[in-house]
């Protein structure tokens, strides 16, 4: 995948989830998905799904702050968000 492709995959899936279209992002995940963060894991595809639904619920607004590449690295933006008191 070309870096301008990447770019436009990244772009998709962060308009999915912030525009509560979470099966749009999700469809845009890797099969075999794992994530690991320090609070929690996500062994699986559709754990982190769940989890994304339940995070994207909450917000109610999001703000594209940068977004980050390199030439032998994956694309990746960055956020605030605010959510329901």
């Amino acid at each position: 995948m070309g870096s301008d492709d990447t770019l436009a995959v990244v772009r998709a899936y962060h308009r999915g989830w912030t525009s509560k279209q979470f099966n749009d992002a999700v469809e845009l995940l890797a099969a075999d998905l794992s994530v690991e963060v320090p609070i929690n894991s996500y062994p699986t595809r559709d754990s982190f799904a769940e989890a994304l639904i339940n995070f994207g619920s909450l917000a109610t607004s999001v703000e594209l702050l940068s977004e980050l590449s390199a030439r032998e690295t994956r694309r990746c933006c960055s956020t605030t968000w605010t959510s329901r008191a």
